[in-house]
């Protein structure tokens, strides 16, 4: 023990020589220590000394001293903390006080073996469990004296010290231990900092041995014999990767294996720091450490990524109600692992576009594509991206973390910045794998249409989060930076760009953002266009192929638009997209030889149509489409006339792809303007006329222009034919009274059109026919019953419509789910067409069913027949009402009853013909 009087001595030279020590003995002190950081009792000034001191400092025994100070005060922390702001001082120690470096080394050998004896004294305390958090100081004091000895003694000097190995193992001891308190939960605030202290030093030295290893790239083999011919800085080397490696490691495991997510922290985590952001020393520490043993570190990255989306994939498809718990649990998990492999593969944006990692292109350059663990780590997280993207209202949706998609897109951004279009002859270290997976002339452009398919999807799935929205919006921004990127996008994906950005800017909250928004876009999409359209010489040049191209990039631009409108954005958008009608429709007349641009026109004006809400538009707007789209379909119609189409320059889907898309413009029109309401809002709109033209007119202008168009051999195409056969039942349904305007000749198109839709099976074809027929015979029923009109010019037609229908439904191949559709279709027809379905049932007894089976055949047509009659009756006493447009025989109960009479007719009847 030390004396009362001895201790006050001993405490009294001790703050004298900490006084001294910590002395700036450089001339230019001042101006140094003012541009340090303010924290100044975080790193002493280093202790450059003159040469006059090498006898007072570089006697082994004053080493000793401190150092038995620091074992005597242990435990009396005033004391203690004078001491080891000595020894750190000390282990600072260079400049001309070192006349050779072998003093240097003898003065580093002393020092390292009492820093040994400290370091022992530390691991010995914190082993104990109930010490480790009184343990922080020392922890501390570890990381600080470490620093001054990796700063000012370099590899070649540290190597030759035989404690140096057993140090650097302590150390790493050290950190395992901190980071396992961690995940122990403890909440000593100094004990943590002390830990992210060990954590900095290791990076230190880490990104020192980093750059070392790094040089040996540059070097000639004779300079990397010269480095390496110590067979102790060989081993040296070896031994601090690993153990960097183990700390890595436990990091890892302490953020993801043990990460118990907060459910409270998850609903309010856009209110506190980030992750990425309160952590981002720890991660940029850990990178550093990762990249010594990256390959260890991305193998251990996808294994966990891997074994937790199984976990999360089961656990989404788990019916139990116990999982939410684990399931936030998992996704925090994931949410680290993507945050950390998102630091070892890449570095930070801010500045200069970070290269690749060296240490990655090593790896990756020794590895085929499928073994090569940084293209598969990648794909783990871009897999997890295209899982999670849930659609809204779904279960897994509901449970998904937002924090988790903000973080996939968080590593999205980061990744692409410097892998994405990567051109292998800008690096020094070539991977053929990364090449092939994300490189320039290689599968970038894949990735890059991925990333974008899931930034459009996910705008609009988590369009209410914020965080999210704002993490895309950054990724979008760092894409664009890429120039081949840039010119990707430009040329191929448009559209969802577009749609994706206006759908973020006209949502936002406040009104004057959203208006600067959407003004600058728009200005700078019109001014895309008029920069072509009105350029002096585009008569001249207009079809050479960048001028064409420059007008499909600027149409592209204007489609996006369109699909972006919603009931919040109409006006804004149509204004917007019709002031440039008539310039859509000369470029239209301009490139009729060239399909590709008359397709990005025609859509345009589809999904503008089908996106619109038109109650939200004025009389005006109105006007200004039927106008455009009736001009539209008229100069398409004349330079359509006598174009042959050849199936050998075009894919089947798209030889016709232009003419199905106007056939859904006019059944869009349709649709949006009288589709879903009852029959009396229906007759109301159409007596609404606030204008020279009205959606009838349009339609029916265009139906004269393009079903001349259509051969029978063209209906051949799936696409075509069922857009072709949805127009013509909502013109039959909703403007019966049209049909008479048309020439003969269409109509008896028409008829033949709709007795070729039942017997087709595409989708919804034999529905839209059956549903037409229906509306036409309630059509003229009406009409006869009330003499408002003469609708004789119909009998024919419907006499043919009845028989070729009942000649579907009973001998040629029959879907059954298309039967209730056909009673209703039928019993429509014989109430306005009675002796022609008589005829019928009288023909079908003479000639088609066998005789067997007559009886009970004619016993289901009386059935029928009297079933029929009585409904017919209440027709005609006006107990339920019917008539064309949206109100159809569908939705009367009271029809049920002749439906099955219907159902078994047809069926038993088939039975018996084909027994024939």
């Amino acid at each position: 023990m030390v004396g009362e009087t001895n201790h006050d001595l001993v405490r009294a030279s001790l703050a004298c020589a900490e006084k001294i020590l910590c002395w700036n003995f450089v001339a230019n002190a001042s101006s140094i220590v003012r541009s340090r950081d303010e924290n100044l009792d975080k790193e002493k000034n280093p202790l450059k000394l003159p040469v006059e001191w090498r006898n007072v400092l570089l006697v082994p025994e004053l080493l000793s001293l401190f150092f038995q100070l620091s074992t005597v005060y242990f435990n009396e922390p005033d004391m203690s903390s004078k001491t080891i702001t000595c020894l750190t001082q000390l282990a600072s120690v260079h400049g001309p006080i070192f006349e050779t470096p072998e003093m240097q080394q003898v003065y580093v050998n002393n020092f390292m073996v009492g820093f040994k004896g400290y370091l022992n004294n530390v691991l010995h305390k914190i082993a104990n469990p109930q010490n480790q958090v009184d343990t922080a100081d020392k922890i501390y004091s570890l990381a600080q004296i470490s620093n001054h000895i990796f700063r000012y003694s370099n590899i070649n000097v540290l190597s030759k010290v035989p404690e140096f190995p057993e140090i650097m193992k302590g150390l790493g001891q050290v950190a395992v231990i901190c980071l396992d308190l961690k995940a122990g939960n403890v909440d000593d605030t100094w004990f943590l900092d002390a830990g992210d202290d060990i954590l900095l030093m290791w990076a230190a030295f880490g990104k020192y041995l980093f750059k070392l290893v790094e040089k040996f790239d540059q070097y000639s083999p004779e300079e990397i014999q010269q480095l390496m011919t110590d067979p102790a800085k060989n081993q040296i080397l070896f031994l601090l990767s690993e153990i960097a490696a183990e700390i890595v490691s436990k990091y890892i495991d302490v953020h993801v294996i043990h990460t118990v997510a907060d459910e409270e922290d998850d609903e309010s985590y856009d209110f506190m720091q980030k992750d990425v952001e309160l952590y981002s020393d720890q991660l940029l520490h850990v990178c550093v450490l990762s990249r010594l043993k990256v390959d260890q570190v991305l193998s251990k990255l996808i294994n966990i990524i891997t074994q937790k989306t199984q976990q999360l994939t089961q656990l989404f498809q788990s019916d139990s109600g116990d999982a939410s718990g684990e399931l936030m649990a998992v996704q925090e998990q994931i949410h680290w692992a993507v945050l950390i492999s998102g630091h070892v593969l890449a570095d930070s944006a801010f500045g200069e576009t970070p290269q690749i990692p060296n240490s990655v292109l090593k790896v990756s350059s020794a590895c085929l594509i499928e073994n090569d663990p940084s293209v598969n780590l990648a794909k783990c997280i871009f897999n997890l991206l295209d899982y999670l993207s849930f659609p809204v209202g779904s279960p897994q949706h509901d449970a998904c973390s937002p924090l988790l998609l903000e973080t996939l897109f968080w590593f999205t951004d980061r990744w692409a910045t410097s892998y994405l279009f990567a051109n292998m002859n800008d690096y020094s270290i070539k991977s053929n794998s990364l090449h092939e997976f994300c490189g320039l002339n290689g599968g970038a452009p894949v990735i890059l249409d991925f990333i974008l398919s899931k930034i459009e999807l996910n705008t609009v799935i988590w369009h209410t989060e914020l965080d999210i929205v704002s993490q895309i919006i950054t990724l979008l921004q760092g894409l664009s930076k890429n120039k081949a990127t840039r010119d990707h996008m430009l040329a191929n994906v448009h559209s969802p760009i577009v749609q994706t950005i206006v759908y973020t800017a006209t949502h936002a909250t406040e009104d004057a953002v959203r208006n600067s928004y959407f003004k600058n876009l728009s200005d700078a999409i019109e001014g895309s266009l008029n920069s072509i359209i009105h350029s002096p010489d585009f008569s001249q040049h207009f079809e050479t192929t960048v001028t064409r191209e420059r007008v499909i990039v600027a149409l592209e631009l204007f489609g996006g638009l369109a699909l972006s409108v919603d009931e919040t954005t109409t006006v804004q958008i149509f204004e917007t997209c019709g002031k440039h009608f008539s310039s859509f429709i000369k470029l239209l007349d301009i490139y009729k030889a060239h399909s590709d641009v008359e397709l990005y026109i025609v859509t345009i004006f589809k999904d503008l149509v089908k996106n619109q809400s038109f109650d939200a538009l004025q009389p005006q707007h109105c006007q200004l489409l039927y106008h455009a789209v009736l001009e539209l379909i008229q100069v398409y119609a004349k330079n359509e006339s006598g174009r042959h189409r050849s199936s050998q320059s075009l894919d089947e889907e798209e030889l016709y792809e232009d003419l199905s898309v106007l056939l859904e413009l006019l059944a869009g029109l349709i649709a949006s303007e009288y589709e879903g309401f009852e029959r009396e809002t229906v007759l109301a709109r159409m007596q609404k006329n606030e204008g020279d033209i009205d959606v009838s007119k349009v339609v029916f202008v265009g139906v004269n222009n393009l079903l001349g168009l259509i051969t029978k051999e063209m209906l051949e195409f799936p696409r075509l034919c069922l857009d072709y056969m949805h127009l013509v039942s909502l013109l039959v349904e909703y403007f019966p009274d049209r049909l008479s305007t048309l020439p003969v000749s269409l109509l008896n198109s028409l008829v033949q059109s709709l007795i070729f839709g039942i017997t087709l099976s595409i989708g919804r074809i034999p529905g839209y026919s059956l549903k037409a027929i229906q509306s036409l015979a309630l059509f003229a029923w009406s009409e006869s019953s009330t003499g408002h009109s003469d609708i004789s010019y119909l009998y024919p037609a419907l006499d043919t419509l009845l028989s070729e229908t009942m000649e579907a439904l009973l001998i040629k191949p029959l879907d059954t789910t298309i039967l209730d559709d056909a009673a209703n279709t039928v019993f429509a027809l014989a109430i306005v067409r009675p002796t022609t379905i008589q005829a019928l049932f009288n023909n079908l007894l003479e000639r088609r069913i066998n005789r067997s089976m007559e009886g009970h055949i004619n016993k289901l047509m009386q059935s029928i027949s009297e079933n029929h009659e009585k409904q017919y009756q209440k027709l005609v006493q006006g107990t339920f009402q019917i008539g064309w447009g949206s109100a159809g025989l569908e939705r009367y109960p009271s029809l049920n009853g002749f439906r099955r009479l219907f159902t078994t007719f047809i069926l038993e009847s088939r039975s018996s013909i084909l027994v024939i």
